[in-house]
């Protein structure tokens, strides 16, 4: 009896110890959360503090830089000067209306002012719904979380029936999502219908997987003219024309060389007679340069003469280039054909696509078996060099690059993260944290935030706005595409895709996966699965992050784009090692272009960012808003008042690449908030998420297979201008510029 009584009391006690642990654990736990909130309040706080001062202070620059400028009849300030104020330039952008952006501009900037407007009065509406409906929500939760938390869907208890207005709200965001890509669809047919009536790829076809030893421009018209009676205006088999073009850059350069070498060499005669009158002034111009070269290391060379001589070679080189093209041409595979009305080109097209292949006497030369039809590009978006790059070798360049390129951004973006969670690790007590945490406790609150927050995140908007579209700029260039819009799209979708793997996928996995895998007390949690971590992601601990990286972006990032330094600094090496006056006319001068292809995926990543955490953090939005105005009126001045007009038309290429990156900014939005609801354990919620993503998915299925399968998909524009004739201006528009004083060639078939 007494040692049943024993163990009882002794079970009792263990138990009691057992409870106090517990207690204690949640208790130490629930401090540290709130510690955690805390230090992510003054961090936000601090962050928009500075992000404003750097903001102001690089306005305050631009506008001073600005004055002076317009003194000097500088081009960035192209518009008719009324005034000369110190923030008149806030007035002229604020002005400028469509019509003087498209004259200005061209066509591609008011499609990317109008997708910025639609964006912005999107994140307005979203926002308004957010703070009117779920921000009160999220403070009256029941789990006392204090400053930023107390704001965020972590205040809410799982399995709470309000969760069902968070499902309410998704229905509608997605409902606006739609509408936005109603409205945007129209303004992408609106540009079809302008491209396609101003332009001559309307009336021709191109034909790819032509015969690569055919270069035979009268046969190939023959071909054609036997099955459309007197409809052909036009015929030419495209020649490789890369040694040629090559070959041609490099005389231009050389001849900028021998202007340069002729200045520099007067100026050294004018420097030696100055020195010494009795000269003879009537010796050869020369210029005397050493450079190393074995066996003798240095020697000494007539710049001048060498470069004189390298220049008639070059003419040479050209001539004999030229008369090979003309009497014995190495093909492209490429061939064009232009018609005298749009709607004997669509037939052609539609004739071979339906595998209605016309038979002439050329068919078995010609191989038209093998053809591929398709509408031709605008000439001017032909890129003439790449023409005769293989398939396969495209393919090819694309994988290893885009290897490479993947290793780079997880080189540069991993170490970000780790510094962003430097004090979730340092209560796991990993051994590898320990050198980072005993750094971390001998700094003070502001050297910690510097450190371990403000300067990651300073580095991930570097690599984001200015390493990463340089780096895509030099690897699309690298895979030698055809054409200039498809150069473009590439662009965009590597741009898009790394961007969102640098600045979402990364550290929204890597700080959700952190937050999974490390319980408030700094335990290990050995069980977890996907749809958790998927969940775990748009939580509060990786918020405050992302509510950092778009203040950042919004502020810094913006305001050095207003600033333009890398053109500033690139303008002032060129003035000073500009020599001759065409050389200091073009320093003056410097091309630039406004670069749609970079600044259509950035606007939509931050874009999809805001929209995921739209609903679990609520703050995120107004920065968002800051953010897409600001970037607009940017964008908008630097367009109208700097960059030059493009050469050519990308608005329909990337009208209808912007239109997926918009459902896939609805699909990520969707199946976050599946993971959401199945972490909040509303298991229903988390299925009626999951159809919503099926059907999004499925427009996104039906609009693809829909552009894949139809041959024209702007069917009314081609009703409409069906019968319009061709005029004479459009003829030998595909042929290489630096081949159009050539006759038509007629080598025929060659070896």
């Amino acid at each position: 009896m007494v040692h049943a009584t024993v163990e009882a009391q002794s079970t009792l006690l263990a138990h009691a110890r057992a409870t106090g642990q517990a207690t204690a654990a949640a208790s130490g736990g629930s401090s540290l959360a709130n510690l955690d909130a805390e230090r992510d309040s003054a961090t936000i706080l601090m962050s928009i503090g500075i992000s404003f001062m750097i903001f102001f202070m690089a306005t305050l620059i631009f506008s001073i830089i600005r004055k002076f400028r317009v003194r000097d009849g500088h081009k960035a300030a192209r518009k008719p000067k009324r005034e000369e104020s110190f923030c008149y330039w806030i007035w002229e952008l604020i002005t400028a209306s469509d019509q003087e952006m498209e004259d200005r501009c061209g066509s591609d900037s008011v499609v990317y002012l109008s997708f910025q407007r639609m964006v912005t009065w999107n994140t307005i509406f979203i926002a308004v719904l957010s703070v009117v409906v779920f921000l009160p929500i999220n403070l009256s939760g029941q789990l006392n979380a204090v400053d930023f938390s107390a704001t965020t869907s972590d205040n809410l208890p799982p399995g709470s029936p309000i969760m069902w207005t968070h499902l309410a709200m998704s229905f509608v965001f997605s409902l606006l999502i739609y509408f936005f890509i109603y409205r945007f669809s129209t303004v992408a047919k609106e540009v079809a219908e302008t491209f396609h009536t101003t332009s001559p790829s309307s009336y021709s076809v191109l034909i790819r997987w032509f015969p690569r030893n055919v270069v035979d421009d009268e046969k190939l018209r023959q071909y054609f003219d036997s099955i459309y009676k007197d409809q052909v205006f036009d015929a030419h088999a495209i020649p490789a024309v890369e040694k040629l073009l090559g070959l041609e850059a490099e005389l231009d350069a050389c001849d900028r060389q021998q202007e340069r070498l002729q200045v520099l060499a007067t100026q050294r005669r004018a420097a030696e007679l100055r020195v010494n009158p009795s000269l003879s002034r009537d010796r050869p111009l020369t210029y005397m340069q050493t450079r190393f070269q074995l066996p003798c290391f240095w020697t000494e060379y007539d710049a001048l003469q060498e470069n004189s001589e390298k220049l008639e070679a070059l003419k040479n080189q050209i001539a004999a280039t030229k008369a090979q093209i003309q009497t014995a041409p190495e093909g492209t595979g490429v061939a064009c054909v232009t018609f005298r009305t749009v709607a004997t080109a669509r037939r052609c097209v539609e004739d071979f696509a339906i595998g209605k292949r016309p038979t002439s006497a050329n068919h078995d030369t010609l191989c038209s078996a093998d053809w591929q039809l398709d509408l031709a590009p605008d000439p001017s978006d032909i890129i003439w060099e790449n023409l005769g790059v293989g398939v396969w070798n495209r393919r090819l360049r694309t994988f290893f690059l885009t290897c490479l390129m993947f290793l780079i951004v997880c080189a540069l973006i991993i170490p970000v993260v780790i510094l962003s969670s430097v004090d979730k690790l340092r209560s796991t007590g990993a051994p590898w944290t320990s050198h980072l945490a005993t750094y971390a406790e001998t700094l003070d609150d502001l050297e910690r935030h510097v450190v371990f927050t403000y300067f990651p995140m300073m580095l991930l908007v570097f690599v984001t706005s200015w390493l990463m579209p340089m780096m895509v700029e030099y690897t699309v260039k690298m895979e030698r595409h055809y054409y200039r819009s498809e150069a473009e799209s590439s662009k965009m979708n590597k741009y898009f895709c790394f961007m969102l793997l640098s600045v979402l996928l990364l550290p929204g996995l890597t700080l959700g996966w952190f937050d999974t895998m490390i319980a408030d007390d700094g335990s290990l949690n050995e069980q977890t699965d996907m749809m958790h971590l998927l969940g775990r992601v748009i939580l509060s601990n990786s918020g405050p992050f992302f509510i950092l990286f778009v203040l950042q972006t919004a502020l810094v990032s913006t305001a050095f784009q207003l600033l333009r330094l890398p053109d500033f600094f690139w303008r002032k090496y060129y003035e000073f090692h500009a020599v001759t006056d065409r050389e200091i006319e073009e320093a003056k001068n410097l091309p630039s272009h406004f670069d749609y292809s970079s600044n259509y995926p950035e606007i939509m990543c931050i874009f999809t960012i805001i929209l995921i955490y739209s609903v679990a953090v609520p703050l995120i939005l107004p920065f968002g808003i800051l953010y897409f105005m600001l970037k607009h009126n940017i964008d908008k001045y630097n367009m109208y008042q700097v960059h030059e007009r493009k050469e050519y038309a990308s608005a329909l290429t990337t009208t209808r690449t912007v239109i997926y990156y918009i459902f896939f900014s609805l699909a990520a939005f969707q199946l976050s908030m599946s993971g959401f609801f199945y972490v909040q354990e509303m298991r229903s919620l988390s299925v009626l998420m999951l159809i919503m993503l099926g059907v999004t998915l499925s427009m996104i299925l039906a609009r693809f297979l829909h552009s894949s399968l139809v041959v024209f998909p702007d069917d009314e524009v081609y009703k409409l201008h069906s019968n319009e004739p061709i005029t004479e201006r459009a003829r030998g528009a595909y042929v290489c510029p630096s081949l159009r004083q050539l006759p038509l060639h007629s080598a025929g078939t060659h070896a």
